[in-house]
């Protein structure tokens, strides 16, 4: 049986820190627009990734098809987690009122030591968690859709075995002229076993937000503005966000937000984004701003994808 040395065993505790809610890499969108307002995101337009924030929100979509792909580095100066996802939707029907959403995200972990019963060096392990998903969505009302996503999850940390879930997401999406609100529930599932006699649940969460936008969709000049609460279903934090964005004619974007982490351990920091889109091509950037030492500080998302 393998274990690690003394001297990589803080590294693995902090990879697994990561971890210890059990896959808590689900938090971690790969949606740049979305980081780039701190994850208030109710009154922003669908994107490829919307499968992992709200999928009901695809239907409003003046767009078809949609796909896109990801790369983002996570906490650079802590876990230094690599994340690559690729993404889409598609609205179906006469009426357009149904859409389909599909999504694979992977994150990959430092390498950390390993070391057998004698505590001589036995290798390297590279951690790792990825999650499949598929859901529908479909408009129930004029200004009302509900969605409804399965994911697969696994995740494997170095234990006697990697730890496998399967999750489900629902949410609702409410757009009326210029205001929106979201509900979601998310990561609700079974819980992830590495082999031990300990369980571990799915980071399950309750999103809850609402935005307005100025402006006309599609027009020169538009400014959205959302809120954004996530409470946890087991657990005492909290985490509020805010944020804007900023579309000129279509075709370029700026974003900025702040997230308020409220409970132990929960850091908080601002975010700062920009995009352009030219011809249904869109090339999305986002990063986090976190104070000095702050382990989420240098996160950064970079989003390419294509729409019709």
């Amino acid at each position: 049986m393998k274990r690690l040395t003394t001297i990589t065993l803080a590294a693995l505790i902090s990879t697994a820190g990561a971890l210890a809610q059990g896959a808590s890499f689900l938090e971690n969108m790969p949606d740049a627009k979305s980081l780039g307002t701190a994850g208030a995101d109710a009154a922003q337009q669908a994107t490829a990734f919307s499968i992992w924030n709200n999928a009901a929100s695809s239907v409003f979509s003046e767009d078809r098809f949609t796909a896109g792909a990801a790369y983002g580095v996570w906490q650079p100066s802590f876990t230094d987690i690599r994340q690559i996802a690729v993404a889409g939707y598609g609205k179906l029907g006469e009426k357009r009122r149904w859409s389909v959403n599909a999504g694979i995200r992977y994150y990959g972990y430092q390498p950390v030591e390993l070391a057998d019963e004698n505590g001589i060096y036995a290798g390297s392990f590279s951690p790792y968690g990825i999650q499949a998903s598929a859901g529908a969505s479909f408009r129930v009302l004029p200004s009302l859709a509900v969605s409804a996503t399965a994911g697969y999850v696994r995740s494997d940390i170095g234990g006697t075995k990697a730890a496998n879930a399967v999750c489900l997401d629902l949410g609702m999406f409410f757009r009326k002229d210029a205001f929106s609100a979201t509900l979601v529930a998310a990561n609700l599932g079974t819980a992830l076993n590495y082999g031990g006699s300990s369980t571990y649940a799915l980071p399950a969460r309750l999103d809850i937000g609402a935005g307005y936008r100025i402006g006309r969709q599609g027009g020169k000049h538009t400014l959205d503005i959302s809120a954004k609460g996530n409470i946890p279903l087991a657990g005492k934090d909290f985490r509020a966000a805010g944020g804007m964005r900023y579309t000129f004619n279509d075709m370029l974007n700026l974003a900025a937000g702040y997230s308020l982490g409220l409970g132990k351990g929960m850091a908080s920091y601002a975010t700062a984004g920009a995009g352009i889109k030219l011809y249904g091509v869109s090339v999305d950037l986002a990063c986090l701003i976190g104070r000095s030492g702050d382990a989420m500080s240098g996160t950064m998302i970079l989003n390419l994808s294509y729409a019709f």
